[in-house]
């Protein structure tokens, strides 16, 4: 398996956007973008730019990935979660050799070695994995200070002998937090504002030293790794191997991706952070065959 490219879209960092910070807990960057587009919209623009950018047909695709944490304004409708992202992106690319695979909370990992598990019993090459978050219908655990920036990140994935390697790692935790999405039937002013749903994720300083613990173990078993290291920082003070303000979630390492594309030929590890299942995945993808 191969990344062929990635483009990353984060409103207030690299297009249009409000861009502020949490006061407590967390204390969780905020990237919102503007809400005339849905979610949907938004992932069809940007993939088919990357299509285009590297000159793929859809009839190429054989798979299709969409994990978004978002159950409001994803299509047109308004009002409606499903079919979802990933369906909506293969109707308007007219990607009808693609399977679709909508997920709720997945992260990058585990995402790419499904898609390219797939590859390797498929005929067609090329997989579209997409991250797609707008939470403007969504209330930000302020007690907490933790939300999930607005973003829609796509990776084009080629089939290829590459050796691919994933590993996941629970946190394990006396205070065991674990982020999660409430529906506000119960509060009218949240409903008043159009936010239909609640983001939350209990702050604890403990866990997130626990975080920052098994970070640093897995950092340190990969120090005499020649591969690049790539880490998802979801709080300001949350480990990584990047020397970077940008707390940006889900969206750092496709954005990382996007920025330094020259790594991308390159053997590279990708840690990624699942707060609502509370594991890290660590991919590692290698040039030895397999």
């Amino acid at each position: 398996m191969q990344i062929i490219d990635a483009i990353s879209e984060v409103p207030g960092l690299n297009i249009k956007g409000n861009r502020g910070k949490m006061q407590h807990g967390f204390e969780c960057q905020i990237f919102e973008a503007d809400k005339e587009k849905s979610l949907s919209e938004w992932a069809v623009d940007v993939s088919k730019n990357l299509l285009l950018k590297n000159n793929i047909s859809a009839d190429d695709l054989g798979v299709i990935i969409n994990a978004s944490i978002s159950l409001y304004d994803t299509t047109s409708l308004g009002n409606t979660s499903a079919p979802g992202v990933g369906h909506e992106v293969q109707k308007h690319l007219s990607a009808t050799n693609a399977f679709v695979f909508e997920m709720f909370h997945n992260d990058l990992g585990n995402m790419i070695k499904i898609a390219s598990d797939f590859l390797t019993h498929m005929d067609h090459q090329y997989a579209l994995i997409i991250q797609s978050n707008k939470f403007s219908a969504f209330l930000k655990d302020d007690e907490n200070g933790f939300c999930i920036p607005d973003g829609v990140n796509a990776l084009l994935i080629k089939s290829s002998n590459n050796k691919i390697e994933l590993e996941n790692i629970h946190i394990s935790h006396p205070e065991m937090s674990k982020a999660s999405l409430s529906f506000n039937a119960g509060n009218e002013n949240a409903l008043k504002n159009n936010h239909i749903f609640s983001l939350n994720w209990k702050y604890d300083p403990l866990f997130k030293e626990a975080l920052n613990s098994e970070m640093k173990n897995i950092l340190s078993n990969l120090k005499d790794s020649q591969a690049t290291i790539i880490t998802e920082k979801w709080f300001s003070e949350h480990l990584s191997s990047q020397d970077t303000e940008n707390a940006l979630a889900m969206n750092t390492i496709p954005s990382y991706l996007q920025e330094h594309s020259e790594i991308k030929k390159q053997p590279i590890t990708l840690i990624s952070y699942n707060p609502f299942l509370a594991h890290y995945s660590i991919l590692k993808i290698t040039h030895d065959e397999i």
